[in-house]
């Protein structure tokens, strides 16, 4: 029971950080990372530990930010939660930008980018390239900025029309479901009409 109380904790944090209420999202953030020292529960303890990160880069508190980065970094490699991974490093990497340290945000960068071409994490590839934007942008390099910049939207584009196709095909899916449902209970409704003929003819005979 208390693993579920920790993922709700997680979850209440994640619904508080999308509607800008960082506190509370802290907050929340700070009762799972608690509970799971308690029970040991590592999954949940590098999801608090990540979404502590991204708070804290997302607030300005950059310093901080690297600090759970890198915590949550040592147990996704002890774990080998490989997605977590990928998320740290990008997170590092962005960290490292704001501290202007570009050579180690680039090779944090490097990393994240490995790891997510070689396990098709595309949503997460995204906010690299966007970062590889961000850097070369911040180094001067405004070529390069803009070429990460464009794959940055071809992928956003590429997942928001993969969302369409699969509400198209949900919604396709249930207009044949219900057509099927229609056709069986309209032939089984004709069988037992055909029965109710051939019951009657018999018993007609009988008489």
């Amino acid at each position: 029971e208390r693993d579920v109380l920790e993922m709700i904790y997680v979850n209440i944090g994640g619904i508080y950080s999308t509607r800008k209420n960082y506190e509370k999202a802290k907050e929340y953030y700070f009762n799972a990372l608690q509970s799971s020292n308690i029970s040991d529960n590592a999954m949940v303890k590098e999801t608090a530990l990540i979404n502590l990160g991204h708070l804290y880069l997302f607030t300005g508190f950059t310093q901080l930010a690297k600090k759970y980065y890198e915590e949550a970094l040592c147990l996704q490699r002890e774990h080998s939660f490989v997605r977590g991974m990928c998320s740290s490093y990008r997170g590092l990497g962005e960290v490292n930008i704001k501290l202007q340290k570009f050579e180690v945000a680039r090779e944090y960068l490097d990393k994240a980018g490995e790891i997510a071409a070689m396990n098709n994490f595309t949503e997460i590839n995204k906010e690299i390239e966007f970062s590889y934007s961000v850097l070369f942008y911040q180094t001067g390099d405004f070529k390069r900025s803009m070429d990460h910049l464009q794959r940055y939207y071809q992928i956003k584009d590429s997942l928001s029309n993969a969302i369409v196709s699969k509400q198209i095909s949900a919604v396709e899916s249930k207009y044949e479901k219900e057509r099927l449902e229609k056709e069986i209970l309209l032939l089984k409704t004709q069988k037992e009409l055909n029965d109710s003929k051939i019951y009657e003819q018999r018993k007609w005979l009988i008489w």
